[in-house]
């Protein structure tokens, strides 16, 4: 049986007018809700800002910026105020005034090195501030204020500097490697992380001319910050070997392995 088209009337029929007004409607709320969206950034735009502060030559090293474990300071290297001079800053990723962590230096003097401690408390870092040509070793809250760096590292000889550096996982000390003794007679020294007097961490008895091999890793400590491991030809100039020492420095050191004209190191 053929299905039959249900009788329409001129009352059901859809009006023409009607139906362009809708659309009309359509049409413009569709407009005002693209306006909005276009005048509303995207949150994560919106919520983007500036947190370095410099003059036009200034610029931040790609790769020299560091976040505090916390999460609440931005720790960098930027020539803010005297082109070329590329200084330690930190600044509160909220936002904020920075705050110069290393002393001013002049031109063409850069921040070797720096690290953030895993309590997000304190910034040590290694640069020629106060001796030209002289790495040394320093320490400052990451907040600052500025001028309030400690020196870590003891007086160092005609040509002696400070190679590398190892905060301790608990935060309290610093480990670095040094010609401190003697120049280019490396040692590695442990000093607590807000200053204090450096010990040494060598045997009692060595070769003249031994020391400790500054490898581009340098000291690892272990993660309970109870010792480090070092590499170093203390038993013999011609092969690196690995030692042991606790990180506060007491106890004596320990040899590790023992390298023959077989093994070499």
């Amino acid at each position: 049986m053929d299905c039959q088209r249900p009788l329409t009337t001129d009352r059901d029929r859809p009006r023409p007018v009607r139906r362009e007004r809708e659309r009309r409607s359509c049409a413009v709320a569709t407009l005002a809700l693209l306006a909005t969206l276009a005048a509303s950034p995207p949150a994560a735009t919106a919520a983007s800002h500036r947190l370095s502060q410099g003059l036009p030559f200034s610029d931040v090293p790609a790769a020299s910026a560091q976040l505090s474990p916390d999460g609440h300071f931005a720790v960098y290297i930027h020539d803010a105020t005297v082109d070329e001079a590329r200084e330690l800053w930190s600044v509160r990723v909220a936002g904020g005034a920075p705050v110069r962590l290393s002393g001013p230096l002049p031109g063409s003097v850069t921040v070797d090195s720096f690290a953030i401690s895993a309590d997000s408390q304190r910034v040590v870092y290694t640069v020629a501030q106060e001796t030209a040509g002289q790495v040394e070793l320093y320490s400052i809250p990451i907040a600052g204020p500025e001028g309030s760096w400690t020196q870590l590292n003891g007086e160092l000889p005609a040509g002696g500097d400070v190679l590398s550096l190892k905060i301790s996982p608990d935060s309290t000390r610093v480990v670095y490697v040094a010609d401190q003794q003697a120049n280019d007679v490396f040692d590695a020294w442990t000093v607590p992380i807000a200053g204090g007097t450096p010990i040494r961490l060598r045997p009692f008895v060595t070769l003249a001319g031994s020391g400790v091999l500054d490898t581009p890793s340098g000291p690892s400590i272990s993660p309970d910050s109870e010792r480090v491991v070092f590499h170093a030809n203390f038993s013999d100039l011609d092969y690196w070997e690995l030692w042991s020492a606790r990180v506060d420095g007491t106890g004596g050191i320990v040899q590790l392995t023992e390298a023959t004209a077989a093994s070499h190191n």
